[in-house]
């Protein structure tokens, strides 16, 4: 995470879904630009710090490289749209 934030963002999705304000995570950096980030809370906390695994990133279809560089990783994610 690249910087937190207070903000809240309006998401449409597939099919113009709209989800209305959502809480913006935080600001991440990616290949193209600063993106805001918004997480599911997948450990249940409701305030505070969040669990996010890499099989539950990867059942939302993100390509997840946890490894460490020293070990032949890039410590990447990598969404379906190429970020």
């Amino acid at each position: 995470m690249h910087e937190k934030t207070e903000c809240t963002i309006d998401v449409v999705v597939i099919d113009h879904h709209k989800l209305l304000k959502q809480p913006a995570d935080g600001v991440v950096e990616t290949n193209r630009s600063n993106v805001f980030a918004v997480l599911h809370k997948y450990a249940g906390f409701q305030i505070g710090i969040s669990i996010n695994l890499s099989a539950h990133m990867e059942d939302s279809d993100l390509c997840v490289d946890e490894k460490f560089g020293k070990l032949g990783g890039s410590k990447i994610l990598t969404t379906l749209d190429g970020y």
